[in-house]
């Protein structure tokens, strides 16, 4: 017969023994069963995002959960992915880098040479506000007609207007009182035919040429849109060469349907030879409205500018010569030669300008361009 002594060890004992056996430890899950166990897992209802999936740049999407679109590459180990450094070759230049103004380069990566500052703080850096000395001119001011002072930072002196009604506005129509004549210089509704004899003639020498993969190598690229719609920018969606190219319009949804949007992309400086003719190649992919008074696409070549819109470039609409009779997307890059008067030597500057004119039939996917060169021509 047990002492009550003995009777209390042994139901403490049974006790601990069955309260070891029913601990239960931690269990590791994997809720989308995509390998990664949860709490390592940066979307773990997401089967396709997991520390070790691919992650393709330019769909807004951190697929492989380091923080960024893309693989975050690091090749000139300045502590900056490629994501986010302007120039991932250079370990110099980074986003909050030293950026020394006059030697050209962008240190820092806010897209001018030189700190971005706001002198006037209008709330406009002066890498965007055309005029950092007056807090009345930034991009979104309102244009003020007849005071001779671009206020929004368009590259226009006042607000576009088409007084003759041809849907083409003032600084496109050099006849904005003659609904007969459109752009200016003309914009013809049949392909334009390159100078004779082209090339026997002449004598051309290639000055600049960039398939866009590093981004614009060897000066400036800026974009410009004077309102809050789409802009230009990067993209891996479509590509005549290798993966990049240049695209306007959305790049999640891939249409530009975000309202009446006058968008440029300026390439410059690219020095020149002094010939008489510069001859721009590129290829451009499009689907946009075929209208002939809407979605103006025009490139434009002419001085070296730091400006984004520069009324006085020399200007050819881009398409009158595109066949919107191609309807396979793969079938869609066309190639594209124009003609332009040299800039006597000067340094020169490409420009690629998209203005949707309406907000109707904007539902498109865009434009893309891509393998763009420039040609000196005696």
């Amino acid at each position: 017969m047990h002492t009550p002594n003995n009777l209390l060890i042994a139901l403490f004992t049974a006790l601990t023994l069955v309260g070891t056996a029913c601990t239960i430890s931690n269990p590791v899950f994997d809720f989308d069963e995509d390998g990664i166990v949860d709490t390592e897992d940066c979307a773990p209802a997401d089967p396709e995002i997991h520390p070790l999936a691919e992650d393709l740049f330019g769909d807004n999407i951190d697929q492989n959960c380091d923080g960024t679109d893309g693989i975050a590459t690091d090749v000139d180990q300045d502590q900056f992915s490629a994501t986010v450094d302007c120039d991932d070759r250079n370990p110099l230049a980074y986003p909050g880098a030293p950026d020394p103004l006059g030697d050209e380069i962008d240190q820092n990566c806010d897209g001018i040479d030189g700190m971005a500052v706001d002198l006037d703080q209008d709330q406009f850096s002066s890498a965007v506000d055309c005029d950092d000395q007056d807090p009345l001119v930034n991009p979104n001011a309102a244009e003020q007609s007849g005071d001779e002072t671009d206020q929004n930072c368009d590259g226009l002196i006042d607000p576009p207007v088409d007084a003759d009604g041809d849907g083409f506005p003032n600084h496109l129509d050099c006849d904005d009182n003659d609904p007969a004549v459109t752009l200016c210089p003309s914009c013809p509704e049949t392909p334009q035919d390159p100078p004779a004899a082209f090339p026997d003639n002449l004598n051309c020498t290639e000055i600049f040429s960039d398939n866009l993969e590093a981004g614009f190598d060897g000066g400036f690229l800026s974009f410009f849109t004077n309102t809050q719609g789409y802009s230009w920018g990067y993209s891996t969606n479509q590509a005549h060469s290798s993966t990049r190219s240049l695209y306007f319009g959305d790049i999640g949804s891939l249409d530009y349907d975000g309202g009446t949007t006058l968008s440029t992309l300026t390439l410059n400086p690219i020095g020149t030879l002094g010939g008489g003719t510069l001859k721009l190649h590129f290829w451009v992919w499009a689907d946009i409205d075929e209208g002939s008074h809407t979605d103006l696409l025009c490139a434009r070549v002419g001085d070296s500018i730091q400006g984004s819109v520069n009324p006085h470039m020399e200007q050819q609409c881009i398409k009158p010569l595109y066949d919107f009779s191609v309807t396979d997307p793969d079938q869609r890059w066309q190639e594209q030669s124009l003609y332009f008067t040299g800039t006597r030597g000067e340094d020169a500057a490409i420009e690629f300008l998209f203005d949707t004119v309406d907000e109707l039939n904007n539902s498109g996917e865009g434009v893309y361009i891509d393998d763009i060169s420039l040609y000196d021509c005696s």
